[in-house]
């Protein structure tokens, strides 16, 4: 069985059934899910169904994890993260002890690959396992990591829980938060890139591929752009970390796969149309133009318009 865990909140549980949905859909072993977050029964109900969809009768468990998050009252937020978005630091805490390694997952994302192979990932000799950052080195500078230092996303992380057990991980967690309070950007992943550093294992993009590397511009980190385009044709998880596929306007250019495991949740119902969507995607796209029209109304002389047409502008915007 592959242990996989999501923290979340009533208001983001439509999404992990989502992201749920496309773990079962693509992986060859059974699944144990836990879910830390206080959610309503009604939820908690509509996320067992997605045991439902399990065609191929692997063993899905969904287990939910109630737990005191008092702790993380007074750590700091910003409008677009929750409080929820802390709960992965409880992982060691929660999760049963005959457990020793995990995945977690954000809820703003897809699974395309089979996970068997992400969770099969030596991490012996680390903490865990994530993804380079996009804007890693600006995100490291910020923290007054050494120069050398690398600085991932938190959003898919393979937890190597027998080591961070041998010592308090929470606590340590906590401490960290103590020492860069006054310059934290983004709560948990701060945090836990100053606990993991130098003990933690650098994954291929492809197993979180996020926004930033959709663009074919020269990323902030240590990866190159070639390498971008070569793990671009082979994308395990797609993470929604910027632009989100159920905003009301959406460009991304791989939102469609969204909305595929979308439909086979018990929030489908609340899906807009593929013809509504794209109808308000199409507006938008012309409302962005018209803007650009009149703020740079001799673009089509500008050498860095038509860059970004046949680069990654509207050819992606439509895709």
């Amino acid at each position: 069985m592959i242990s996989i865990v999501f923290g979340l909140d009533n208001g983001f549980v439509k999404h992990c059934a989502v992201a749920m949905a496309s773990v079962i859909c693509n992986s060859s072993e059974g699944i144990n899910f836990f879910i830390i977050g206080d959610i309503t029964s009604e939820n908690k109900e509509k996320l067992d169904t997605l045991k439902d969809i399990n065609t191929l009768s692997r063993n899905i468990n969904i287990n939910h994890i109630k737990c005191d998050t008092e702790l993380f009252d007074n750590l700091q937020l910003v409008p677009t993260i929750t409080k929820a978005t802390y709960y992965r630091l409880l992982v060691a805490e929660v999760v049963p002890k005959n457990i020793d390694k995990i995945i977690y997952l954000d809820c703003d994302l897809i699974v395309k690959g089979d996970v068997k192979e992400l969770y099969d990932t030596d991490v012996e000799n680390y903490y865990g396992a994530a993804v380079e950052s996009y804007n890693a080195k600006n995100y490291a500078a910020n923290l007054h990591m050494p120069p050398d230092a690398k600085y991932f996303n938190a959003g898919v992380i393979l937890f190597n829980l027998k080591v961070i057990r041998s010592f308090d991980f929470l606590m340590e967690c906590m401490k960290q938060y103590d020492n860069i309070k006054n310059i934290i950007q983004f709560a948990d992943q701060d945090i836990l890139n100053m606990v993991f550093y130098s003990h933690v294992k650098y994954l291929p993009v492809r197993w979180n591929f996020l926004s930033g590397y959709i663009k074919n511009e020269e990323p902030k980190s240590s990866i190159s752009k070639n390498d971008i385009k070569i793990e671009k044709d082979n994308i395990k998880i797609i993470h929604y970390n910027g632009g989100k596929p159920w905003d009301k306007f959406n460009l991304h250019s791989l939102r469609q796969e969204y909305f595929i495991y979308a439909a086979l949740t018990p929030w489908a119902n609340e899906l807009p149309s593929k013809f509504f969507r794209e109808s308000k995607n199409l507006f938008y796209m012309l409302y962005r133009f018209l803007v650009y029209f009149f703020k740079h109304p001799l673009f089509f002389v500008r050498l860095k318009f038509w860059r970004k047409v046949f680069h990654c502008g509207f050819v992606n915007t439509i895709s």
